[in-house]
């Protein structure tokens, strides 16, 4: 009845209850499930003189080409114009002559973080914080980060903080802190164990199983508890239309394909072949058929931390929109 009622919960809302349990308290009522559920399967096959487990193994495998429920999440297409890497930095350099002068030396900082979980996500955003925090000009001299794994939401929790209408009003790192400092992947673990586990079993996709969704979810809640809105629920180009900034750093958040072995990078710029051995994430979720300029990558901020976060098996790899009607 437990598992029923977990199984049940997470489906629905895979955040609250799970960010209550706890990792934990989450792992040991899985495993309580399974020994329960094995329990009596492997007293129906001795019952029955049939193999239950066995054809149960073999049903999940006939059927998991029709059952991947981990797709791309997107939102509704906007209209806009992405400039290339060159185009942009000359942007940002008519920026800074207008700021600090024509014909004056003008420091221009790019970020690279590596990827480690939770960790390098924590230290990226309270790094970059802290030399906010000490000099509130830093961010109009960063041009770009480039992330991978958890640097990726690092650096997407400090672009997403300097969005603000009025970053000068908080502290960068303390922000971060409280962003990143909640329990931010129980809602994965519970629905990998549970909704998740059972979207094997069954012939079609069930989008509200997915544990990756219930990942984006948690991080879009952790940020609504500390910012008071849904800025990681809105669209990743959102990041950019304009507000308190005359710049905002852009951001190249790394992930890997699955199908051709390259990069696949989601970026608010467009790539050129600079680039070598790398995909447009814009381009392959507008799938190919707007001009390179017009392409942008519509999905929320939370999907776009995670195309770069997927690593299977408890981060798993997601097709594109457009490859499943493909496939």
């Amino acid at each position: 009845m437990v598992s029923l009622l977990l199984f049940v919960d997470c489906a629905i809302d895979p955040v609250s209850l799970p960010q209550w349990l706890g990792m934990g308290t989450i792992l040991f009522l899985a495993a309580a499930s399974w020994v329960s559920a094995g329990s009596l399967l492997v007293y129906l096959g001795g019952r029955w003189q049939f193999p239950v487990i066995t054809i149960l193994i073999i049903e999940a495998c006939l059927v998991s080409p029709l059952n991947d429920n981990h797709i791309i999440r997107t939102v509704p297409p906007q209209e806009g114009s992405r400039l290339d890497v060159v185009q942009s930095f000359s942007r940002w350099y008519a920026l800074a002559e207008k700021t600090e002068g024509a014909g004056v030396p003008h420091t221009v900082f790019v970020v690279a973080t590596e990827g480690s979980g939770i960790r390098a996500a924590y230290w990226t955003a309270t790094v970059l914080g802290e030399l906010q925090d000490r000099n509130a000009n830093f961010a109009s001299h960063l041009f770009a980060i480039s992330g991978v794994s958890g640097g990726s939401l690092g650096a997407v929790v400090f672009d997403a903080l300097l969005a603000e209408p009025n970053p000068s009003s908080f502290n960068f790192k303390s922000k971060a802190d409280d962003i990143l400092g909640q329990d931010l992947f129980s809602p994965a673990l519970a629905s990998m164990l549970y909704p998740d586990f059972i979207q094997r079993f069954l012939p079609f996709p069930v989008p509200h199983f997915d544990r990756a969704r219930a990942l984006e979810l948690g991080w879009e809640k952790g940020w609504r508890n500390t910012m008071k809105n849904d800025r990681f629920a809105a669209s990743f180009v959102d990041l950019w239309k304009g507000g308190s900034r005359e710049w905002m750093p852009s951001l190249f958040l790394n992930g890997s394909s699955v199908e051709k072995g390259k990069r696949i990078i989601t970026t608010n710029l467009r790539l050129t072949t600079i680039f070598l051995d790398a995909e447009d994430a814009a381009d392959r979720l507008a799938g190919y058929k707007l001009p390179a300029t017009k392409a942008a990558c519509n999905i929320p901020l939370s999907t776009a931390v995670n195309m770069s976060f997927r690593t299977s098996p408890f981060f798993p790899a997601g097709p594109l929109p457009g490859w499943l009607a493909r496939s």
